[in-house]
């Protein structure tokens, strides 16, 4: 994999599996830290602790998008055997970000599967202090018809939800304020739930039409489409 998707780095003394390796042992919390991994056995990549730092700060982004990509179709068919949650829909897509444990530097966007769990897809930026607006471009080329992505108000851009629109996608974004939405329709009440009652009104934001779930109680809003 490795080979086929690396541009800059190069395989010589020190192989990419070998930083697999040391990185799945901190994974599955074999060892505590990379360095830990290392030190249990320092002979066996046969190079310093500086050069496996210096071979992982130069992993190029496309790789590390590729090896989860990878890992998640192989972990798919062994996922789809075993108890997860309950599907709502099919297709259903999150962009992670519950978790504050992401590794850094760097900015990435991952997507997350609902249903199994399994992160299945990844844009990664190596500049830490990119907006991951600024990665929707290459995080909308992932997305193909009749997924479902639900997201936070960062994704709320009228491009990036046109585009999920004409790949005839589907989205659940909570409104942005910065994201101007034209009423088509007075809100009409469909009932209650736990929090209150549940107002839905039919709302432009860019070229796409959507069902927008406003909040009585701040006028804030919910787009899906």
């Amino acid at each position: 994999l490795f080979a086929e998707i690396t541009d800059r780095q190069y395989h010589r003394q020190l192989l990419f599996s070998g930083l697999v390796e040391l990185l799945g042992s901190v994974v599955t919390r074999r060892h505590s830290s990379l360095h830990a991994a290392y030190r249990c056995d320092p002979e066996r990549l046969g190079v310093s602790l500086a050069s496996v730092y210096n071979k992982l700060n130069r992993t190029e982004p496309l790789v590390s998008e590729a090896v989860l990509r990878h890992t998640a179709a192989r972990l798919g068919d062994v996922a789809k055997h075993l108890v997860g949650k309950t599907q709502p829909f099919a297709g259903l897509q999150l962009p992670l970000r519950q978790y504050g444990s992401a590794a850094l530097p760097g900015m990435a966007i991952v997507v997350q599967d609902y249903a199994t769990g399994l992160l299945t897809d990844m844009v990664a930026s190596e500049d830490a202090y990119a907006n991951e607006r600024s990665l929707l471009g290459r995080l909308l080329e992932r997305i193909g018809a009749g997924q479902v992505v639900v997201a936070d108000r960062n994704f709320c851009v009228s491009s990036f939800m046109d585009g999920l629109a004409t790949r005839g996608a589907y989205f659940i974004i909570r409104h942005h304020a910065g994201t101007a939405s034209l009423p088509l329709a007075d809100p009409v009440f469909i009932g209650r739930s736990p929090t209150g009652e549940v107002y839905e009104q039919m709302v432009r934001v860019g070229n796409a039409t959507c069902r927008s779930i406003p909040r009585p109680a701040t006028g804030r809003r919910n787009c899906d489409c």
